[in-house]
C-alpha cells in the first residue's frame, strides 16, 4: 500500500486536537460517551460547564452559532482550516460547525454527523460494536463500509496500514479529514469504491466490515447506509464471499450484522457452515441478542420511524410493511452478531450470549 502524501491541510488538521483538548473538551467527551451517540446527554452534560468550554461544547457538539469572543483563543486560531475544509462556517463574528459534530471516543477524533441527521456519515451503536472487538492480527487492515472510519483510525494508530473502502464519496471525503484529523495520514489510504473493487488483488491480515446491516423489507423504502436487505444479509454474502481471494494466509476478518431468527437460533446458521466448509474457513458467529419483529415490538416501531420519516410513509402503514415483510420470511425476531473468520478447515463455532437477562444489544 502506498503511504498518502501529508499535505500542508493535514497538518493544519493534526494541530486540531491538541486546541480543543487544552480547553477541557476531550475530557468532557470522555466522561459523557463511553459507549455511543445520545444527544439527550450531550445537553444535560453541557449544562453543568461554562465559560469557554461551555462555548467550545456549543460549537463542536450542540451544533449552536457560538461568538468567537466567547471562545479559547487558540480555538480561533483554527477556526480558518476547519472552514478551508468546509468543517465550519465563521462569519460576522460567529462560528458553527456545517452539520458534523466533533467526537472524541476511544483515543480518536472523529467529525460525524450528529444523530438527529439522517445518517449518511453514520455512526452509531454498531460502530463501537466493532471497535470494542477489534482483535487485531498482524499486516495491514482492510475497512470495509468505512464510513467516517472509525475502524479505520483505531487501526492506524495501533500501527497497522490501512486501506479505507467507503462506496458514499461524501464519507470517503469525512474518512480522510478524520484520517489527517489525528495526524495517521501517512498509514492510511482512503479509497472510494464498492467493496473489494477498490482493492484490486491485493490480501490483508485484516479485514473489517460494518456493512449496511438491518433486515429491510423490499417494500419498504429506508435510508441506504442501514438497509441490509430483507435478511439483513445483502452485502456481508459479498464481503464473505470476497475473502478467500482477500485474507491473508493466517489473517481474520471481522464482521458485525443482524440477521433474522425464531428467538433461539439465527437463520443464518446454516449459511454460514456451507460458506464454511466450501472456503475451508473456520467461522465463529456470536450472537448477543435476539428482540422480538412482531408488529408491536420495539425493533420494528423504531424502524418504522425512520421509514416514515425517510419516505413520508404513514407510520402506521410502515409498521404493517415491516412486520409483514419479516412474518413472510418466517422470522419472529431479529439478532445481533458478530463474525470472526479464519482460513482453516470449514469448521462453524456458534456461541450465544443471548440468554442471560441484562446483557444488551451488542454491548457484552
Amino acid at each position: 500500500m502506498t503511504a498518502a502524501p501529508i499535505s500542508d491541510v493535514d497538518s493544519e488538521l493534526a494541530a486540531i486536537p491538541d486546541v480543543v483538548t487544552a480547553t477541557g473538551y476531550a475530557d468532557f467527551m470522555s466522561c459523557i460517551s463511553p459507549h455511543g451517540v445520545r444527544q439527550a446527554a450531550w445537553q444535560r452534560c453541557a449544562e453543568l460547564v461554562d465559560g469557554e468550554l461551555r462555548q467550545t461544547v456549543g460549537l463542536f457538539l450542540l451544533g449552536e452559532r457560538v461568538p468567537t469572543a466567547g471562545l479559547h483563543e487558540p480555538v480561533n486560531g483554527i477556526l480558518p482550516a476547519l472552514a478551508r475544509c468546509g468543517v465550519a462556517d465563521v462569519t460576522d463574528g460567529h462560528a458553527r460547525l456545517s452539520g458534523l459534530v466533533l467526537l472524541f471516543t476511544r483515543g480518536v477524533w472523529l467529525f460525524v454527523q450528529p444523530p438527529q441527521i439522517s445518517p449518511t456519515l453514520y455512526l452509531g451503536d454498531d460502530s463501537f460494536a466493532l471497535a470494542d472487538r477489534l482483535a487485531l492480527r498482524p499486516g495491514s487492515c482492510l475497512d470495509l463500509c468505512a464510513g467516517p472510519g472509525i475502524q479505520t483510525l483505531l487501526c492506524a494508530q495501533r500501527g497497522h496500514p490501512v486501506t479505507a473502502v467507503e462506496i458514499n464519496p461524501v464519507a470517503a471525503a469525512l474518512c480522510r479529514l478524520n484520517v489527517g484529523l489525528n495526524g495517521l495520514t501517512g498509514r492510511v489510504s482512503v479509497r472510494c469504491a464498492d467493496l473489494y473493487a477498490g482493492v484490486s488483488d491485493e490480501r490483508f491480515g485484516n479485514i473489517l466490515a460494518n456493512p449496511p446491516l438491518l433486515p429491510i423489507p423490499n417494500e419498504v423504502a429506508y435510508p441506504f447506509v442501514g438497509d441490509g436487505g430483507p435478511d439483513g444479509l445483502r452485502a456481508v454474502r459479498r464481503i464473505l464471499a470476497g475473502l478467500p481471494d482477500h485474507l491473508s494466509a493466517d489473517g481474520q476478518a471481522q464482521v458485525i450484522g443482524m440477521a433474522l431468527s425464531d428467538g433461539m437460533l439465527p437463520a443464518i446458521l446454516d449459511e454460514l457452515s456451507a460458506f464454511a466448509k466450501l472456503a475451508t474457513m473456520d467461522v465463529t458467529l456470536t450472537v448477543t441478542a435476539h428482540l422480538p419483529a412482531t408488529a408491536d415490538a420495539a425493533w420494528v416501531t423504531g424502524v418504522a420511524g425512520t421509514v416514515a420519516g425517510h419516505a413520508g410513509t404513514p407510520y402506521e402503514d410502515a409498521i404493517e410493511a415491516v412486520a409483514r415483510g419479516y412474518e413472510a420470511l418466517g422470522a419472529t425476531h431479529v439478532c445481533m452478531y458478530a463474525l470472526r473468520v479464519r482460513r482453516g478447515g470449514g469448521s462453524l463455532q456458534y456461541i450465544d450470549l443471548s440468554s442471560e437477562a441484562g446483557i444488551a444489544q451488542w454491548f457484552v
